[in-house]
């Protein structure tokens, strides 16, 4: 027999050959339904995650369309008091 990749796929075919192919086959519906279940919960924190960012990102922008309005402000306010009081 193979020593190394590949050593133990002669014997899973011998004990699929001899009839253990029904446990196999519940054993790995039983692993994939696991599995399944572990990447939704991955996937449900990640939209989570995603979500909290996508909050992070709008107050960000908020923050930096006020400072546009703060800088457009403090750029015409003192033309308009020049304006009126000259």
């Amino acid at each position: 027999m193979k020593k190394g990749k590949g050593a133990g796929v002669p014997s899973l075919y011998a004990s699929l050959l001899q009839g253990q192919s029904a446990m196999k086959v519940q054993e790995v519906a039983s692993e994939l339904n696991a599995h399944e279940r572990e990447c939704a919960e991955r996937y449900k924190r990640i939209e989570e995650r995603l979500e909290s960012g996508n909050q992070r990102f709008n107050r960000l922008e908020n923050m930096v369309w006020g400072i546009y309005l703060l800088l457009i402000t403090t750029t015409l306010l003192p033309a308009i008091i020049n304006g009126i009081g000259g």
